[in-house]
């Protein structure tokens, strides 16, 4: 009796033994797969950054050249109006200089 309940136990022992190999070996698996998966999904999300950045950076380019642009409109719109106005004050003056000259004369 004692002979077969030392095998029992000898058997019960190896039966842990091998379960507890197993069960590491699956854990190292698991464990394996999560790094992957987080290493993927690390990845995907640096690219959807990047990806979003890119089109953010873009936008504010755009957005920086259209205000540039009428920007740029304005200042000239301006010196259109400094210009006529300066032109349209001589032209009166000149009429003016001409006035006098020919009511001199």
């Amino acid at each position: 009796a004692t002979e077969l309940q030392s095998a029992l136990a000898k058997s019960q022992s190896e039966q842990l033994e091998h379960l507890a190999t197993s069960h590491s070996e699956e854990l190292a698996r698991v464990r394996s797969e999560m790094e992957v998966s987080r290493s993927e999904a690390i990845a995907q999300t640096t690219e959807q950054l990047a990806t979003s950045h890119a089109k953010d950076i873009q936008n504010l380019k755009a957005e920086l050249q259209a205000s540039a642009s009428s920007e740029l409109e304005r200042v000239q719109a301006d010196a259109e109006l400094r210009r006529m106005s300066e032109v349209e004050r001589t032209s009166n003056e000149l009429k003016e200089f001409y006035a006098t000259e020919l009511q001199s004369a």
